[in-house]
């Protein structure tokens, strides 16, 4: 009886666990809500929403089931959200590159306007910071202010 109700529980958890959006690839360990992954025999580990996820001295790849591609930099921070129906990406540390595909549902907080198809944001004197490849830094957000989605589209 008791290991009846043991694998019921076990099976309701699965159930009601959110289903992997990405996953995430690096050459040195990361941090995943907290807990440090080794990369030793795991080619990749899956990241669903509410996921905080740290590099530390290697950068890491994200790929998204839409073939969106993002590379965080060492050292950086960043935390995957819900916003309705579409996936927010939060920056909170660092710098990462992406290249988005063209049918991309992802945000990234605190954007006044819908960055390039690829590009780069950082983090720097607390302002979040997009740039295109191959321009200048186009614009500086104060990280502290009211957060402005906007979509890739």
């Amino acid at each position: 009886m008791t290991r009846q109700l043991s694998l019921y529980l076990l099976l309701a958890t699965l159930a009601l666990a959110a289903p992997p959006v990405a996953t995430v690839s690096s050459s040195g360990s990361l941090s995943l809500n907290g807990v440090t992954l080794a990369p030793n025999g795991v080619p990749s580990w899956p990241l669903v929403p509410g996921d905080t996820l740290a590099t530390s001295a290697a950068p890491a790849v994200i790929l998204f089931q839409d073939r969106t591609r993002l590379t965080v930099e060492k050292n950086s921070k960043l935390k995957l959200d819900r916003d309705g129906g579409r996936l927010l990406v939060r920056l909170l540390e660092g710098a990462l590159a992406y290249h988005l595909a063209p049918s991309s549902q992802l945000r990234f907080a605190s954007l006044p306007s819908p960055p390039a198809p690829q590009g780069k944001l950082s983090i720097k004197d607390n302002q979040l910071i997009a740039a295109p490849p191959g321009t200048a830094q186009l614009a500086g957000v104060p990280r502290t202010s009211p957060p402005a989605i906007s979509s890739f589209r």
